[in-house]
């Protein structure tokens, strides 16, 4: 199975890089028979479905829709879901932590596979300190710095 990326796309430098970070962490995930969707959006796109889906009128860095929310469709048992990464808000946030595009792209990628896989740092400290854990495991498979890691981010 696969991760799919789509949409927006990167900075012709960069792109390689970042499809190259985000199946990094895709392969270290493990997640084997078991298909992701990734869509590049800008700003304007991720506001209005930051908007939408929780209520918060900003663009955000990724969203994560897993397929296992909500009401299951039977017969698609291998589609973990979806996550939506903002290529301007990625850009901005790799120049604020001083790395390229390439790995904000994979510390994205990563934070929002611990979010379908049923994780969420938002609901108290000590899952919170396990997500960190695991973004920073992912992240040292894929050869990622862990200090990049979007769970550790005060």
């Amino acid at each position: 199975m696969a991760l799919q990326l789509t949409g927006q796309r990167l900075l012709r430098t960069e792109e390689t890089a970042a499809i190259a970070a985000a199946r990094a962490v895709w392969k270290a995930a493990k997640f084997k028979g078991l298909d992701v969707g990734v869509t590049f959006v800008l700003d304007v796109e991720m506001r209005a479905l930051n908007r939408h889906w929780r209520q918060k009128d900003k663009p955000t860095d990724v969203l994560s829709f897993s397929a296992f929310e909500g009401e299951f469709v039977i017969g698609d048992d291998t589609f973990l879901g979806d996550l939506v990464i903002s290529v301007e808000t990625a850009a901005r946030q790799a120049r604020e932590q001083g790395h390229g595009l390439d790995i904000e792209i994979g510390v994205l990628v990563c934070h929002g596979l611990c979010h379908l896989a049923g994780l969420d740092h938002e609901r108290g400290e000590v899952e919170s300190e396990k997500q960190l854990m695991i973004e920073m495991n992912l992240l040292s498979c894929a050869g990622l710095p862990v200090t990049a890691s979007l769970a550790g981010r005060g």
